[in-house]
Protein backbone atom coordinates (compact mmCIF):
# COMPACT_ATOMS: atom_id res chain seq x y z
CA UNK A 1 0.00 0.00 0.00
CA UNK A 2 3.08 2.53 1.00
CA UNK A 3 4.45 1.81 -2.26
CA UNK A 4 1.71 2.35 -4.50
CA UNK A 5 0.98 5.31 -2.32
CA UNK A 6 4.64 7.05 -2.81
CA UNK A 7 4.68 6.05 -6.55
CA UNK A 8 1.57 7.90 -7.61
CA UNK A 9 2.83 10.73 -5.24
CA UNK A 10 5.80 11.11 -7.44
CA UNK A 11 2.93 11.85 -10.34
CA UNK A 12 0.81 14.69 -8.50
CA UNK A 13 1.17 18.08 -9.59
CA UNK A 14 0.67 19.31 -6.31
CA UNK A 15 0.64 23.17 -7.04
CA UNK A 16 -2.21 22.46 -9.83
CA UNK A 17 -4.83 20.53 -7.17
CA UNK A 18 -3.97 22.98 -4.49
CA UNK A 19 -4.49 26.52 -7.03
CA UNK A 20 -7.37 24.62 -8.02
CA UNK A 21 -9.05 24.25 -4.62
CA UNK A 22 -7.27 27.69 -3.41
CA UNK A 23 -5.19 25.96 -0.89
CA UNK A 24 -2.16 27.02 0.70
CA UNK A 25 0.33 24.16 1.83
CA UNK A 26 0.28 23.33 5.49
CA UNK A 27 -2.62 25.59 5.91
CA UNK A 28 -5.37 23.39 6.55
CA UNK A 29 -6.99 20.12 8.09
CA UNK A 30 -7.97 17.29 5.37
CA UNK A 31 -11.06 15.66 6.92
CA UNK A 32 -13.23 12.87 5.43
CA UNK A 33 -16.64 11.51 7.28
CA UNK A 34 -18.33 8.91 5.49
CA UNK A 35 -18.89 6.01 8.07
CA UNK A 36 -22.36 5.02 8.96
CA UNK A 37 -21.37 4.88 12.27
CA UNK A 38 -20.76 8.59 12.45
CA UNK A 39 -23.17 9.85 9.83
CA UNK A 40 -26.32 7.91 10.49
CA UNK A 41 -26.26 8.94 14.54
CA UNK A 42 -26.97 12.50 14.36
CA UNK A 43 -25.41 13.67 18.15
CA UNK A 44 -22.12 11.83 16.56
CA UNK A 45 -22.26 13.60 12.99
CA UNK A 46 -23.51 17.32 15.19
CA UNK A 47 -20.81 15.92 17.57
CA UNK A 48 -17.58 16.10 14.98
CA UNK A 49 -19.33 19.03 12.68
CA UNK A 50 -19.52 21.45 15.79
CA UNK A 51 -15.58 20.80 16.49
CA UNK A 52 -14.39 20.71 13.08
CA UNK A 53 -16.42 24.18 12.79
CA UNK A 54 -14.79 25.60 15.39
CA UNK A 55 -11.20 24.38 14.46
CA UNK A 56 -11.98 26.23 11.02
CA UNK A 57 -13.61 29.11 12.32
CA UNK A 58 -11.34 29.84 14.44
CA UNK A 59 -7.88 28.13 13.58
CA UNK A 60 -7.40 26.74 10.04
CA UNK A 61 -9.39 25.55 6.97
CA UNK A 62 -11.03 22.24 7.23
CA UNK A 63 -11.24 20.49 3.76
CA UNK A 64 -13.77 18.03 3.73
CA UNK A 65 -14.22 15.72 0.18
CA UNK A 66 -17.68 14.80 0.56
CA UNK A 67 -19.71 12.26 -0.54
CA UNK A 68 -23.07 12.84 -1.60
CA UNK A 69 -24.48 10.95 1.04
CA UNK A 70 -22.76 12.36 3.68
CA UNK A 71 -23.45 15.95 2.20
CA UNK A 72 -27.49 14.84 2.73
CA UNK A 73 -27.05 14.17 6.36
CA UNK A 74 -25.62 18.19 6.62
CA UNK A 75 -28.42 19.94 4.95
CA UNK A 76 -30.06 21.15 8.63
CA UNK A 77 -26.32 21.67 10.09
CA UNK A 78 -24.41 25.03 10.31
CA UNK A 79 -21.06 23.95 8.81
CA UNK A 80 -19.67 27.81 9.69
CA UNK A 81 -16.42 28.02 7.17
CA UNK A 82 -15.99 23.90 7.12
CA UNK A 83 -14.97 23.76 3.17
CA UNK A 84 -17.32 20.93 1.66
CA UNK A 85 -15.46 20.17 -2.00
CA UNK A 86 -16.42 17.45 -4.39
CA UNK A 87 -15.38 13.99 -3.81
CA UNK A 88 -11.80 13.26 -5.10
CA UNK A 89 -9.91 11.00 -6.93
CA UNK A 90 -6.80 9.19 -5.88
CA UNK A 91 -4.57 11.52 -7.11
CA UNK A 92 -6.20 14.19 -6.16
CA UNK A 93 -6.45 12.98 -2.62
CA UNK A 94 -2.63 12.21 -2.70
CA UNK A 95 -2.19 15.84 -3.55
CA UNK A 96 -4.52 16.89 -0.35
CA UNK A 97 -2.57 14.83 1.67
CA UNK A 98 0.86 15.60 1.14
CA UNK A 99 0.07 19.13 1.39
CA UNK A 100 -2.32 18.89 4.96
CA UNK A 101 -1.39 20.00 8.01
CA UNK A 102 -2.92 17.10 9.42
CA UNK A 103 -5.89 14.39 9.09
CA UNK A 104 -9.37 14.00 10.64
CA UNK A 105 -11.04 10.36 9.54
CA UNK A 106 -13.38 8.25 9.87
CA UNK A 107 -12.28 6.11 7.21
CA UNK A 108 -9.43 3.41 7.71
CA UNK A 109 -6.99 3.81 5.07
CA UNK A 110 -7.09 7.40 4.84
CA UNK A 111 -5.27 7.03 8.78
CA UNK A 112 -2.74 4.69 6.78
CA UNK A 113 -2.09 6.72 4.04
CA UNK A 114 -1.59 10.29 6.69
CA UNK A 115 1.26 8.12 7.95
CA UNK A 116 3.03 7.53 4.59
CA UNK A 117 3.10 11.21 4.12
CA UNK A 118 4.01 12.14 7.86
CA UNK A 119 1.08 13.48 8.85
CA UNK A 120 -0.70 12.70 12.33
CA UNK A 121 -3.95 11.88 11.87
CA UNK A 122 -7.26 12.05 14.74
CA UNK A 123 -9.15 9.29 13.89
CA UNK A 124 -12.84 10.11 14.46
CA UNK A 125 -13.97 6.77 15.83
CA UNK A 126 -13.65 4.76 19.09
CA UNK A 127 -11.11 2.35 17.67
CA UNK A 128 -8.85 1.63 14.64
CA UNK A 129 -7.93 -1.14 12.79
CA UNK A 130 -3.84 0.30 12.47
CA UNK A 131 -3.25 -0.12 16.53
CA UNK A 132 0.13 0.07 15.64
CA UNK A 133 -0.01 3.84 14.38
CA UNK A 134 -1.88 4.63 18.31
CA UNK A 135 1.04 2.80 20.02
CA UNK A 136 3.76 4.78 17.63
CA UNK A 137 2.03 7.92 18.01
CA UNK A 138 1.12 8.78 14.86
CA UNK A 139 -2.80 8.51 14.93
CA UNK A 140 -5.08 9.36 17.82
CA UNK A 141 -8.54 8.04 19.05
CA UNK A 142 -10.49 11.31 19.13
CA UNK A 143 -13.69 9.50 18.80
CA UNK A 144 -17.03 11.54 18.49
CA UNK A 145 -16.10 13.66 21.81
CA UNK A 146 -15.78 17.65 20.73
CA UNK A 147 -13.29 18.10 23.98
CA UNK A 148 -10.89 15.44 23.25
CA UNK A 149 -10.65 16.25 19.51
CA UNK A 150 -10.41 20.28 20.07
CA UNK A 151 -7.68 19.38 22.66
CA UNK A 152 -6.00 16.40 20.18
CA UNK A 153 -6.06 18.92 17.25
CA UNK A 154 -4.12 21.92 19.98
CA UNK A 155 -1.66 19.43 20.39
CA UNK A 156 -0.73 18.12 17.35
CA UNK A 157 -0.87 21.51 15.99
CA UNK A 158 2.07 21.99 17.43
CA UNK A 159 3.96 18.09 17.74
CA UNK A 160 7.17 17.79 15.23
CA UNK A 161 7.03 14.28 13.09
CA UNK A 162 9.62 11.56 13.70
CA UNK A 163 9.89 9.63 10.84
CA UNK A 164 12.73 7.65 11.75
CA UNK A 165 10.51 4.64 12.30
CA UNK A 166 9.43 2.96 9.23
CA UNK A 167 6.36 0.46 10.10
CA UNK A 168 5.17 -0.50 6.54
CA UNK A 169 8.60 -0.88 4.86
CA UNK A 170 8.94 2.76 4.08
CA UNK A 171 7.84 2.31 0.28
CA UNK A 172 10.18 -0.46 -0.23
CA UNK A 173 7.97 -3.48 0.33
CA UNK A 174 7.73 -4.32 -2.69
CA UNK A 175 11.51 -4.77 -3.48
CA UNK A 176 11.90 -6.63 0.42
CA UNK A 177 9.24 -9.37 -0.45
CA UNK A 178 11.59 -9.96 -3.62
CA UNK A 179 14.47 -9.92 -2.54
CA UNK A 180 12.92 -12.79 0.32
CA UNK A 181 11.48 -15.22 -2.23
CA UNK A 182 15.10 -15.18 -4.28
CA UNK A 183 17.26 -15.44 -0.60
CA UNK A 184 14.52 -18.44 0.14
CA UNK A 185 14.10 -19.85 -3.44
CA UNK A 186 18.20 -20.11 -3.68
CA UNK A 187 18.99 -21.89 -0.09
Amino acid sequence: MQDAALYYAARVNVKAELKKLNLQAGRFILCTLHRAETTDVPERLYEVINVLKEIADQHIDVVIPLHPRTKAKLNNIDIGKIRIIEPVGYLSMIALLKSCKLVMTDSGGLQKEAYFFDKFCITLRNETEWVELVENSYNFIGGYDSKVILDLFNSLSRKSWNSELQLYGGGSAANQIVDAIETHANR
